[in-house]
């Protein structure tokens, strides 16, 4: 969800969640605030993903296609993490099997200014050689450690629900990291929906003088589908 990536995707996309099937003796109780919606994309979030409605949809159109991708979102038992953490793991959809993309998320309710809000923080890897099975053999992500993570600080995601879909912003003043395109750095937009079916991605990459690094599509959201639990 490797390092942040430029253009589509998602600061993670760092990133971009968490939500971990609840521990025993530590289920949520739905009478407190958020508690709910945590429990509704903890239903929602896991599964395989693929974009390739999009990608179909793009070429019969006669538009450029978005890159075609697969998305693999994994409940991880992760102490360091802690609760509703999942493994976030992006591949090119050529059959090749490279990896685009690896990220470790957890959502938890926080309080800000009195209000209790849905919020995802995201790690990137010291090391990502080392997890990139962790789709296979989720249980490797019971030994992490503080080295073998790194948290992206300033690009936490705020989720909000309206009826049956959530949306989610970051605070881009404050998530940044150095563009692989320009080699500054530059502030990352990250806006994400998922309602049962489709869990949409985007992020952009916005310089210095507030414009969009790189070509931007006209939908500049990746719209994965579930094709499997």
């Amino acid at each position: 969800m490797g390092e942040p990536r430029t253009g589509e995707r998602w600061a993670f996309l760092a990133g971009l969640l968490v939500l971990v099937a609840l521990a025993p003796g530590c289920a949520s109780d739905p009478s407190k605030p958020g508690e709910p919606e945590l429990m509704r994309i903890d239903q929602w979030f896991p599964g395989h993903y693929s974009n390739a409605a999009q990608v179909a949809a793009d070429l019969s159109a006669g538009r450029a296609p978005h890159e075609a991708v697969l998305l693999e979102v994994i409940p991880l038992d992760a102490p360091l993490i802690g609760l509703h953490a999942f493994y976030l793991v992006e591949k090119r959809a050529d059959g090749s099997g490279r990896i685009l993309s690896q990220r470790l998320v957890r959502f938890a309710l926080v309080k800000r200014k009195h209000l209790v809000k849905l919020e995802e923080s995201l790690w990137s890897f010291t090391e990502p050689e080392r997890w990139r099975e962790g789709d296979l053999t989720p249980e490797l992500f019971t030994s992490l450690q503080p080295p073998d993570v790194k948290p992206l600080r300033g690009c936490e995601l705020t989720w909000t629900r309206a009826g049956e879909r959530f949306t989610a912003t970051d605070d881009r003043e404050h998530c940044s990291h150095l563009s692989e395109r320009t080699g500054a750095i530059v502030s990352i937009d990250t806006r994400i929906e998922l309602s049962p079916d489709e869990l949409a991605v985007s992020e952009r990459e916005i310089d210095a003088h507030g414009a969009t690094v790189g070509r931007e599509p006209a939908d500049p959201y990746l719209r994965f589908h579930h094709v499997g639990s």
